[in-house]
């Protein structure tokens, strides 16, 4: 049979009532018995819901945070095979899963060791950001003996970004987006390298990173991974009040791509006369950003488009649940510009800094203002022309 998501929200009473929809369309009326006690505020026995025609579903009591504190809302997201018959589905996050569960729903689900493993990482990636704050404003440069510390410095950003992302999404699709992103970004790098197109001419430096097979420096896909996915979470915080209209995902995909070129006006100048991590090859009356080619933002653009067009799929969410705002996108990229900031400052470089600094105050505070919206636009538009 088909899946249902029924949702259930007990507001400090033992019994409330929901509504879903059948597979022929027609409207079903459930009563849900919420039978209280113990620790957890409901026992080792059933849930019962009763149907218009009379037949029970039954599931073991689970998926329910804070159920014993009284008046607080509690979300019980209970997955039904068939509503004619009774089923038993685990339902609690804190207990470990019975072995009737699904596997097909279980798939589905984020990964549940996520979270565990994301407020470490994050923790050390907020480290490594003022470590090398510090060291960047001190005017160090890396010597030759720690050529590893770019690639371990964004090892730490895309392992927070990928357990930050799988939180929400499950294990084989973040994995599956992270290798598409890194695979496709690196082959535009190599293609770059050897023919100039279509970020323009420019070569890799040792100072970057061991080169895999004389080309590539190996931090290079996970800095690509890094990148596309928190300019998109960062584009969907800049989109959330229009995230029910239809042209959502088209949003998020172009906005991604103009965060990414936003950042690139502080890294630029940060990576090719501080870090020394790639050198272009320009003529002297050619445009360009601190020797960076006008064609690199195009470019940049581009390539973040079509990454992005490839691997959404994999980047959306299969099981409709509500999550809360997720800033951690927005901390990313401005942990990472204002990196970029503090070495252009420290060498003076004023025209990167003006150009950091006013990306990051519109794109930062975008973000936040859609990140903190409350009302959809789109809804409240129709509301004022009578249609909702």
């Amino acid at each position: 049979g088909n899946f249902h998501n029924l949702r259930l929200n007990r507001v400090g009473s033992r019994r409330t009532a929901h509504r879903f929809a059948a597979p022929n369309s027609r409207k079903l009326r459930v009563q849900v018995n919420l039978e209280a006690g113990g620790s957890s505020g409901f026992d080792a026995n059933r849930v019962h819901a009763n149907g218009i025609d009379g037949a029970s579903i039954e599931s073991s009591p689970a998926h329910v945070k804070d159920a014993a504190a009284p008046m607080k809302i509690c979300a019980l997201p209970l997955f039904i095979r068939n509503y004619n018959a009774g089923v038993s589905v685990p339902l609690n996050k804190s207990l470990p899963p019975i072995s009737s569960a699904d596997p097909k729903v279980e798939a589905l689900l984020p990964s549940p060791w996520a979270k565990t493993l994301h407020r470490p990482l994050f923790g050390c990636f907020l480290a490594a950001c003022a470590a090398v704050l510090v060291f960047v404003a001190g005017g160090f440069s890396f010597p030759y003996r720690m050529e590893w510390a770019p690639g371990v410095f964004l090892l730490l950003a895309t392992a927070t970004t990928l357990t930050a992302l799988a939180r929400r999404l499950p294990l084989q699709n973040v994995l599956w987006a992270a290798a598409l992103i890194g695979t496709l970004g690196s082959l535009m790098e190599i293609v770059g390298v050897a023919t100039g197109f279509p970020f323009g001419a420019y070569q890799f430096q040792d100072s970057f990173g061991r080169k895999i097979f004389d080309v590539l420096p190996w931090p290079v896909p996970l800095a690509w991974v890094a990148l596309v996915l928190n300019c998109r979470g960062v584009a969907r915080l800049i989109v959330r009040p229009w995230r029910k209209s239809a042209h959502y995902g088209t949003w998020v995909i172009a906005l991604a791509g103009i965060v990414g070129v936003a950042l690139e006006f502080s890294l630029q100048p940060f990576a090719t006369q501080i870090g020394d991590y790639w050198r272009w090859e320009i003529h002297t009356q050619s445009l360009n950003w601190h020797s960076a080619p006008w064609s690199n933002f195009l470019g940049r653009f581009c390539v973040i488009e079509a990454v992005l067009f490839v691997s959404t799929p994999w980047l959306l969410s299969k099981v409709p649940v509500k999550y809360p705002t997720d800033y951690h996108p927005l901390i990313v990229c401005g942990s990472l510009n204002l990196l970029f900031l503090a070495g252009n400052a420290r060498h003076h470089l004023t025209s990167a800094i003006v150009a950091g600094v006013v990306a990051m105050m519109l794109v930062g505070g975008a973000a936040l203002i859609g990140a903190l919206w409350k009302t959809d636009p789109a809804a409240a538009t129709n509301q004022r022309r009578g249609r909702v």
